[in-house]
């Protein structure tokens, strides 16, 4: 994945890939389309990856937003499959079956409307939560409370008995996933 850091307001963040037997094929994808005027790129968290089914994910945090994309193994073409509004410097986390994988991120509130978004992670004023999404679709099949900001480029860590640890500076939030309350 390109652009990491610093902000990036020229070009937009993309995935590349470079044929390991020939590096003279390369393929690119931009997940998120280009950056329009006033926006900025910034992906801290780097791509998440799972080869069983041929998925790669994308974050930008300045764009705000998580794709899934599809990876043709046999001529390394890459193709968008989803896009979701998710700002987040969470690295993803896969979980489950290779039919059932869910993909779990972040999503951050910020506290202040319209603050500036390096502003708001310099200062921490701002909430975050958990997501769980079908990683094939990006549907959102569960999100916790909103809780302290996690660290920035940590995930939210799969344990033990289906619970999950969000990690902040003050330590771990444990998390599990319950049915929807009536």
């Amino acid at each position: 994945q390109t652009v990491g850091a610093p902000p990036s307001k020229v070009k937009a963040s993309s995935l590349v890939a470079i044929n390991q037997k020939d590096p003279s094929k390369v393929t690119k994808v931009f997940p998120f389309g280009q950056l329009k005027p006033g926006e900025q790129s910034f992906a801290p968290p780097k791509g998440g990856s799972d080869p069983e089914n041929n998925m790669l994910y994308s974050q930008d945090l300045g764009m705000g937003k998580v794709a899934g994309i599809k990876l043709d193994p046999a001529t390394g073409e890459m193709k968008t499959v989803f896009v979701v509004e998710d700002r987040t410097t969470c690295l993803v986390a896969l979980v489950g079956p290779k039919d059932k994988r869910v993909m779990i991120t972040s999503n951050q509130h910020y506290d202040v409307p319209f603050e500036p978004m390096m502003l708001a992670l310099g200062t921490g004023f701002y909430k975050e939560q958990a997501r769980w999404r079908d990683a094939a679709t990006g549907r959102l099949i569960a999100e916790s409370d909103l809780f302290e900001p996690m660290s920035i480029n940590t995930l939210v860590t799969p344990g033990f008995g289906g619970r999950f640890y969000f990690p902040t500076a003050k330590g771990f939030i444990t998390l599990q996933v319950m049915p929807a309350r009536q």
